[in-house]
């Protein structure tokens, strides 16, 4: 084998000391930096337990402007390059340089060109091409080295919170293009990658440069949403970032001009919540302010309504035009909100939703699509057909889109919520929102699920709740929802006030009670399970689907092209093959066999209160003249389960694949092992066994995940992929304790009594935990702990390697086949 020094002896011996004599200093050189989360388990299952490191960021005040990858000695510089220059890509440096500590590569991005070169350029020479490159001007010079706010903390308070590589370069592209003379910039993040954050850190550059650059001016910054919610958390962060002085709410209620960084909504500022007479005007507390008050106007939410040249509120952007306005939106150009993208332009800087993830810095998400039988089939109203109230109901099938907006089924919310139930007991704890039709379909949801679970309800009659505009508790609930310290309300059903907005770090399920029209709207739901939160174990989300609005995962502009392969849904015995494009799970135009989903309204635009806000009955879907709905209620209608389909992202495309999950997992374990026996050979051996689940976790099978979707939890690991891969019959573990305890009788009988129950206690611990259990480890807790100390434990087996050969004896009678017992 070809032998030479170590990449880090490279780093050491040879490229740090060639940076140190161009001019770098210690605090410029920033070794392994990382452009990958190491903390998410499915980024290191995709990264191969290899995550993206850079050997080397080389900044100028805080601004990455190159990257340097190292390579052994004996290696080329030339089989670096492709990692340096992707990790330039990322951070959006103009330099990536590769070296194996006698040659030096450096790839310019700014030029254009690929080159070896003598030595590594200075700090001076580099950012003057940074600069030049970017046009930054003498202000966008200035705020680009403005080092970030180190207030805030994170982890509990003991680490300063830095920004992430790519909240980094959104802030330096955008400082890059208010330097180059932009007055208008667009951000494009996905929900859950620190929008807000990201846009206090731009302030303070920005704040700070100007203190520099602008003397005797003051540097005041709107910060403007549509939603309080989208205006009070990201205040609360600033006030703990800049302290409470210099942050005011601008409102009809407050208009003080002495602060510095300012939150208001659109209806704030136009006084659409004041008390109007007839014929009188609303007062506008944004005339009242001076047309260049503001120097930096941030709008959250973009894309929901402001730009648009008929928006009453485009009013306030126009009276502050002279401000820098910086907008951020989580959504992609559409037909929809091409008005945000005509005021903002293109994005200087994109982060999508799947990027997040392969980063590992979201959850991955799974889903669950569950069918019902009046939602593959529709409800058929005979002639003469009553509803509760005594009214004729119009003859006709009638589908999904029609139910709790033409046609309520309390039997098929009961369903939903007797199916949610199921899975909440699945998984204790965790926290799921149910998205319903409106604010009464989410009363009802919540009171079914209140049902659906009288002993929970009985110990806890908040555990499920109501969330909507309307609610008179829902501050109360929201804060308790929203804190993952606490674990009640695990439920909240809202209509549309948690769709955006909201962090819920810890939630588990987003439950889909209504079909979802608008993409927008969508992936704002979706990203509501987006954030990871390791203190509970949320590695991943689910989304819960009745009524087939995952259909829009499959949209090319939810996250770009996806695959469309061929599936198979059994529903009651009889098998339906389709291709995905017309997956019959899927959005259908007919009435009839499985029709899910039909266009939901836009958001509305010019309605006062929250945009697409929850309202207090059926009708809250509707437009703001649109006349009240007549719902119509049918009772005493038998609602079955026909079936549900589990799917999840592929590590080989990283797309959503629509496989059922035995069939996913099935050909995975095929592919390692012809047989069960061959299995089972390496399923014994406990080196082998750990390999093997380190391999069937780089494949996307999940064996906890499976025995949960199959119903085995009870059963070995080694049972549940032996009975998805060739439909062998399982066995529990208590069953494979007992018969080591029976098969092998009479060599654990001729143990002496302490021996005897250390034996015991691991059969047990097996049965109720698993494998792992049967370890020397165990001799370190309780019971075992307690009757004797490891020494004296293993003397009752005659000496520590006679104890260890009785574990693995264990661990290989749990694993023997039948006919050898």
């Amino acid at each position: 084998m070809v032998q030479g020094p170590l990449e880090s002896t490279t780093c050491r011996d040879v490229i740090l000391p060639a940076l140190r004599a161009a001019g770098w200093t210690e605090d410029q050189i920033v070794e392994q930096y990382p452009l990958q989360n190491r903390d998410s388990e499915h980024a290191m299952r995709q990264a191969k337990g290899r995550p993206r490191v850079a050997d080397y960021v080389l900044e100028v005040d805080g601004v990455p402007v190159a990257v340097v990858e190292a390579k052994r000695g004996y290696r080329s510089a030339a089989d670096g390059m492709g990692q340096a220059i992707d990790y330039a890509v990322r951070l959006d440096v103009p330099f990536a340089f590769a070296s194996n500590g006698g040659d030096v590569l450096l790839h310019d991005r700014n030029a254009g060109t690929e080159t070896r070169v003598a030595s590594f350029p200075g700090p001076d020479e580099m950012w003057a091409a940074y600069a030049a490159g970017r046009g930054l001007g003498t202000r966008g010079e200035v705020a680009s080295r403005v080092p970030c706010n180190r207030v805030l903390r994170s982890h509990g308070g003991r680490e300063v919170k830095v920004p992430r590589y790519y909240q980094r370069t959104a802030i330096n592209r955008t400082i890059g293009a208010i330097g180059a003379g932009r007055t208008r910039v667009l951000l494009l993040m996905a929900t859950g990658t620190g929008k807000t954050f990201t846009a206090l850190q731009l302030v303070h550059k920005l704040r700070e440069a100007s203190r520099r650059l602008d003397e005797g001016r003051t540097y005041r910054v709107l910060y403007l949403a549509d939603r309080d919610l989208l205006v009070s958390t990201p205040m609360a962060d600033f006030v703990a970032a800049f302290g409470r002085e210099p942050v005011a709410r601008l409102s009809k209620h407050s208009t003080s001009q002495s602060r510095d960084l300012y939150f208001a909504t659109y209806q704030g500022l136009d006084g659409e919540s004041a008390e109007l007479g007839e014929g009188e005007t609303p007062p506008s507390v944004f005339e009242s302010l001076p047309r260049d008050f503001f120097s930096l106007v941030v709008v959250d939410e973009c894309h929901r309504g402001s730009a648009s040249s008929g928006s009453r509120w485009r009013g306030i952007l126009d009276r502050f035009d002279a401000a820098v306005q910086v907008g951020l939106t989580a959504t992609p150009k559409r037909d929809t909100n091409v008005d945000t993208y005509e005021y903002f332009g293109d994005p200087v800087y994109e982060y999508s939703l799947a990027q997040g993830i392969e980063d590992g810095y979201l959850a991955p998400y799974r889903v669950r699509r569950v069918i019902l039988d009046v939602d593959a089939f529709g409800w058929e109203a005979e002639p003469g057909r009553l509803d509760v109230d005594g009214r004729e109901i119009p003859e006709g099938i009638y589908a999904t889109p029609d139910f709790e907006r033409r046609l309520s089924l309390p039997d098929r919310t009961a369903a939903m919520a007797d199916h949610l139930v199921g899975l909440l007991r699945e998984h204790p704890g965790d926290r799921a929102v149910a998205f319903c039709v409106s604010a009464q379909h989410a009363y009802e949801m919540k009171a079914a699920l209140l049902a659906a679970d009288p002993d929970k309800t009985r110990n806890d009659p908040e555990w499920a709740v109501r969330i909507v505009g309307n609610e008179p508790d829902r501050a109360r609930f929201l804060q308790a929802f929203t804190d993952p310290e606490t674990d009640s309300p695990q439920v909240a059903t809202t209509a549309r006030l948690l769709s955006t907005g909201v962090d819920i770090e810890d939630l588990r399920f987003v439950v889909l009670c209504r079909p979802v029209g608008s993409m927008v709207e969508f992936k704002q739901i979706v990203g509501r399970g987006t954030r990871l939160y390791p203190p509970k174990g949320k590695q991943y989300f689910e989304v819960v689907d009745y009524v087939g609005a995952s259909a829009k995962f499959r949209d090319p502009e939810f996250d770009g092209p996806l695959p469309a392969p061929r599936t198979e849904l059994v529903v009651d015995g009889e098998t339906f093959v389709t291709d995905e494009a017309e997956d019959p799970l899927g959005p259908v135009e007919q009435v009839g066999f499985l029709r899910v989903e039909e266009p939901d309204p836009e958001f509305r635009r010019e309605a006062g209160g929250d945009l697409g806000g929850d309202g207090d009955g059926a009708g809250d879907d509707a437009g703001p003249s649109a006349a009240p709905v007549r719902i119509l209620t049918v009772q005493g209608e038998a609602v079955r389960l026909l079936g549900e389909r589990l799917q999840l992202i592929d590590p080989g495309t990283g797309r959503l694949t629509t496989l059922e999950y035995r069939a996913f997992v099935r050909d995975r374990v095929r592919s390692l092992f012809p047989s069960a026996d061959d299995l089972r050979v390496a399923w014994k051996q406990a080196e082998a066994r750990r390999e093997l689940a380190a391999e069937l976790d780089r494949r996307g099978v999940d064996v906890d995940l499976l025995a949960e979707h199959v119903r085995l939890t009870d059963a070995d690991a080694f049972d549940v992929l032996s009975a998805v891969a060739w439909d062998l019959e399982p066995q529990t573990r208590r069953e494979r304790a007992e018969r080591v305890r029976i098969a092998h009788g009479e060599e654990i009988e001729r143990l002496g009594a302490v021996a005897r129950e250390v034996i015991d206690v691991l059969l047990d611990r097996y049965a109720q935990e698993g494998i792992g259990e049967v370890t020397l480890a165990a001799l370190h807790v309780r019971p075992l702990s307690e009757r004797g100390t490891v020494v004296e434990l293993a003397e009752a087996f005659g000496g520590g390697p006679s104890i260890r050969s009785w574990v693995d004896d264990l661990q290989q009678w749990l694993y023997e086949d039948d006919k050898a017992s």
